[in-house]
């Protein structure tokens, strides 16, 4: 005669041992499994980052989507610096190199100037690459005009900065040689940020490149 407490109780143990492979960094911890619907799709316990409980099917836990949690505290995250200044510089830089109806245009997106990948769809990366505003009296620059906005192209400047760089167009001679600010730095072999930096502290240029050795 067939034992159909003692098959049950097999089922249970086997079914309780199945186990599931979590992706890398899961917004999930499985506690183990739960059970199978009628359409034979596993379904496992599972506990997200925030303190929620589900049950998750096998290809849920693959796709590693949280519960809704992280989206929305993004979405606040975003929302609570929407009326800084920092976020209102993100969108403009935006708008004029990517909205062909921006009055600006011509002079930005038109000519070639583009927003870097890491920041054209993420403010979060703009702002910790950028920081804060060092005062109301600072704006964003780009260190090579000819350049788009970048995490190694930008900086905060002054207005008087930026007219003082627009000035002189970033040509800089010495020895009998001319080159942009960004050419001398590759030249060189030092970061554009460092030289530009240098060149603001109205440092002579002979007197930089001198340390050199050119």
């Amino acid at each position: 005669m067939i034992n159909i407490t003692l098959i049950f109780q097999l089922l249970f143990v086997s079914l309780s041992m199945i186990k599931i492979t979590q992706p890398e960094n899961s917004k999930y911890t499985i506690l183990g499994y739960s059970h199978t619907n009628k359409y034979y799709i596993k379904y496992f316990d599972a506990v997200c980052i925030c303190g929620n409980q589900r049950k998750l099917t096998s290809q849920e836990v693959k796709k590693n989507i949280s519960c809704g949690c992280v989206s929305k505290y993004m979405k606040h995250k975003t929302h609570a610096m929407s009326k800084s200044a920092e976020y209102k510089t993100w969108i403009g830089i935006k708008e004029r190199c990517c909205n062909v109806n921006s009055p600006s245009y011509s002079q930005y997106g038109g000519r070639g100037i583009t927003v870097s990948e890491s920041w054209i769809n993420s403010f979060e990366t703009f702002f910790k690459n950028m920081g804060l505003k060092p005062s109301k009296t600072y704006t964003i620059e780009r260190i090579d005009v000819n350049k788009g906005y970048s995490k190694e192209n930008c900086i905060w400047a002054t207005k008087k900065q930026q007219a003082n760089n627009r000035r002189s167009n970033y040509f800089l001679t010495y020895k009998g040689l001319t080159k942009t600010r960004s050419e001398w730095a590759d030249f060189i072999g030092v970061n554009i940020r460092t030289l530009a930096s240098r060149c603001r502290a109205n440092k002579p240029i002979n007197e930089i490149l001198k340390e050199y050795k050119i």
